[in-house]
């Protein structure tokens, strides 16, 4: 249901690999490249990205954690509370923020050494196993996860923790390089034979 939220992040992963499925559908190709390709490369500014969500979450005071003693604990007083909670999105914006350092590093120092899907299948891992650990000092977000042995969000991440480790096993069997190899333009052929009379007329 959309208009009421939609499924939040998961949502917006689900919609962002249909959208570069079409993508590589339709000029992968003739360009060279792959959905897989084009996601080792997408991921990489992702994980940035979800850093920057879990810090604006921060700011607005939204989806943190349990009641906390611990020293980092914060008290969301915009919201009404008086004792210090898990600020999750802090854990969650420093480990995307990992995530992302470490996939950048490995594209720049070690891409030659590595195999198509690497980046996309440790970023699913990496992203929704963190988030699917975090989730379980969170305040759950709907009343009816209050009856539930896993949360909504645990749910939805355990299936692209799957499609990650499946994602890197088949990186592993088919070793096709990371780098993209730009399709060899064919030769242009000459405009008509250039004739004797013809150059001796030049």
């Amino acid at each position: 249901m959309p208009w009421k939220g939609g499924l939040a992040s998961h949502g917006g992963a689900i919609a962002l690999l249909l959208g570069m499925w079409w993508f590589s559908a339709h000029y992968g190709k003739k360009n060279g490249f792959d959905f897989l390709w084009i996601m080792d490369h997408l991921c990489i500014a992702v994980a940035f990205a979800g850093c920057f969500i879990r810090l604006g979450n921060l700011f607005n005071s939204e989806i943190y954690g349990d009641v906390t003693s611990l020293p980092w604990g914060v008290i969301f007083e915009r919201n009404g509370e008086t004792e210090p909670k898990h600020p999750t999105q802090l854990y969650e914006a420093g480990s995307y923020l990992i995530l992302g350092l470490y996939l950048i590093w490995r594209y720049w120092k070690k891409l030659d050494r590595t195999w198509r899907g690497f980046f996309f299948g440790v970023f699913l891992l990496g992203c929704f196993g963190m988030r699917f650990l975090i989730e379980f000092i969170k305040e759950p977000q709907v009343e009816f996860e209050n009856n539930m042995v896993l949360d909504m969000g645990q749910w939805l991440s355990i299936p692209f923790i799957v499609a990650g480790i499946c994602i890197l096993i088949y990186s592993y069997r088919k070793k096709v390089p990371a780098a993209a190899v730009p399709p060899v333009a064919p030769p242009k052929k000459p405009s008509g034979p250039t004739t004797l009379s013809n150059a001796h007329s030049l």
